[in-house]
């Protein structure tokens, strides 16, 4: 029969070749902060630059919203011209001009005007 005796487990161990001092901990430190510095700063000016332009396109809708308000009143001015053009009340209608008369007696008539 075989014996059975025990062989040693061998612990596994990592050996340090190389020794961390307190100098270059620090150096090391300052370069992952400084690393995380970077991208914190990257991330907001991204932020910033996307509200810049978030503001501009507010801006630039609102001036085509006003341009629109606009042609909407000339369009509702050339649609009013064009139907007092049509009516008979035209005809009814008298130009008002340079021949303006006024009332000397303004007893007779409430609300008529005597300035010249």
């Amino acid at each position: 029969m075989m014996s059975r005796h025990k062989e040693p487990r061998r612990r596994r161990t990592i050996r340090r070749r190389f020794k961390i001092g307190p100098a270059i901990g620090r150096v090391l430190a300052g370069a992952v902060l400084a690393v995380l510095a970077l991208m914190a700063l990257t991330q907001s000016t991204g932020r910033e630059k996307a509200i810049y332009q978030a503001i501009a396109l507010r801006e630039e809708q609102g001036g085509v919203q006003q341009e629109i308000n606009d042609l909407k009143l000339l369009e509702a001015r050339a649609k009013t011209l064009e139907r007092i053009s049509q009516s008979e009340v035209k005809n009814e209608m008298i130009p008002v001009g340079d021949d303006v008369e006024y009332l000397d007696d303004t007893s007779a008539v409430a609300g008529a005007s005597t300035t010249r």
